[in-house]
């Protein structure tokens, strides 16, 4: 029965989700973008940019955000399953506040009205002219209020395809400016996202940074033991014996060492560690929980550089 358990738990804690601050701060952000939009005048708004280096939780910070808002946008529907509305007299259609996307490679203009158009449950197929005008009218009539464009890193601006996507998205904001609307776009920093460099998109763009924790600098070993703090709270609805301070003062070097701050790796190393003590009966949280816990290829990567640096400084 106690293993049974103990495996339900290592089956549910993926889907935990860490109390970091950075999301929070990101969420409150986007939230004051998204409405700010809502009532600026109609036309062309500021577009949202949440840029991070790979692993460090973008997507799953902006997710998160995404369904939050979806909840919110649907709250007033009488049957959440299928929220509907009218968007005009003798009009009823589903009520899709959001629209998420992960652009693929060299898409052009075309494929990006295919991805949105099926997304709205729409036949993808057609011209670029009739599947532009069609996205126009879908946006409109099914209220979507965020459009969400991850993965923009895939956009390469010397390639025909990718200058019409960015022309594409141009237009979506424009369209999407008519009914008071936000564009999100997501991708790593900007260096490896040309997209945020684009003068057009620069002069609407907004930019929100998420970055890993670092422990060099006296804030940022607070923000990491605080984070921490938070996670031993979270810990202990499932090891309530767990000794206080364990990850935020005893361990916490250590923790960062293995994962480097970023948020995706932490999530895995502590839950993985709470299933170790939980297997072995133990009370608290070991090292040897922590050290025996698979990560990330560039979490290695990561940590076999930092110990080639520490062992050329003690030669």
């Amino acid at each position: 029965m106690r293993e049974a358990a103990i495996d339900q738990l290592e089956n549910g804690l993926p889907a935990a989700v860490l109390p970091h601050h950075a999301a929070a701060v990101l969420r409150q952000r986007l939230d004051s973008l998204v409405r700010t939009n809502s009532v600026r005048p109609a036309g062309s708004k500021t577009i949202g940019g949440v840029t991070a280096p790979f692993g460090a939780g973008k997507s799953t910070c902006v997710t998160n955000w995404a369904y939050a808002f979806y909840r919110n946008g649907i709250a007033a529907v009488a049957d959440p399953v299928y929220p509907q509305w009218e968007p005009e007299a003798g009009l009823t259609a589903r009520l899709v506040p959001v629209v998420y996307l992960s652009l693929i490679s060299a898409a052009g203009r075309k494929e990006l009205n295919a991805q949105i158009l099926t997304f709205l449950g729409y036949p993808g197929e057609g011209t670029t002219r009739v599947t532009t005008g069609r996205v126009a009218t879908a946006l409109r009539r099914h209220g979507v209020q965020v459009l969400i464009v991850d993965d923009v890193h895939m956009l390469r601006l010397t390639e025909k395809s990718s200058r019409e996507v960015l022309d594409s998205l141009k237009t979506l904001n424009a369209e999407l400016g008519f009914v008071h609307g936000t564009v999100l776009l997501v991708g790593p920093t900007p260096e490896s996202s040309p997209v945020f460099d684009d003068p057009q998109i620069r002069a609407r763009l907004r930019l929100f940074d998420i970055d890993p924790f670092e422990i060099t600098s006296v804030d940022g070993r607070r923000e990491w033991q605080e984070f921490l703090k938070d996670c031993e709270r979270l810990l202990a609805k499932y090891l309530p014996n767990i000794t206080p301070g364990v990850l935020s003062s005893q361990q916490s070097t250590f923790i960062w060492f293995r994962c480097q701050g970023f948020i995706g790796d932490a999530a895995t190393l502590l839950s993985g560690a709470l299933v170790s003590a939980l297997r072995r009966g133990g009370r608290s949280i070991t090292r040897e929980d922590l050290i025996g816990v698979p990560l990330s290829a560039r979490a290695d990567d990561a940590q076999a550089e930092i110990e080639r640096r520490g062992r050329r400084k003690s030669t």
